[in-house]
């Protein structure tokens, strides 16, 4: 009975090892190409006047930091598509604390 279950048990991890090497080929097969990466950016249009613009810039970065490829550093770009003045300002002081996020006309 002790061995039964052990075979069982031993098989079981056998094919979650066998299916796991076969997705990492797959993954390795599917990426080799586009191993001249030199960077990743999240663009965001924003326009108008945005209340809590401090939130919304620190939940990109958080964003940006998940999105990972093959250890290439993500940056955010926001794109001003008429942004109200107070909110440039709050932007364009954000930009400067942090050196990940980027603002573009």
């Amino acid at each position: 009975m002790l061995k039964a279950a052990l075979i069982i048990i031993l098989s079981f991890f056998s094919v979650i090892g066998v299916i796991e090497c076969i997705l990492s080929l797959l993954e390795t097969v599917s990426t080799s190409r586009y191993r001249h990466i030199g960077g990743v950016a999240l663009t965001v249009e924003l326009s108008g006047e945005i209340e809590n613009i401090t939130f919304l810039l620190n939940t990109l970065l958080l964003q940006a930091e998940r999105i990972c490829y093959k250890n290439v550093r993500t940056r955010v770009v926001i794109r001003d598509c008429g942004l109200s003045e107070t909110t440039y300002a709050e932007i364009t002081a954000f930009c400067r604390e942090n050196d990940n996020i980027m603002l573009e006309m």
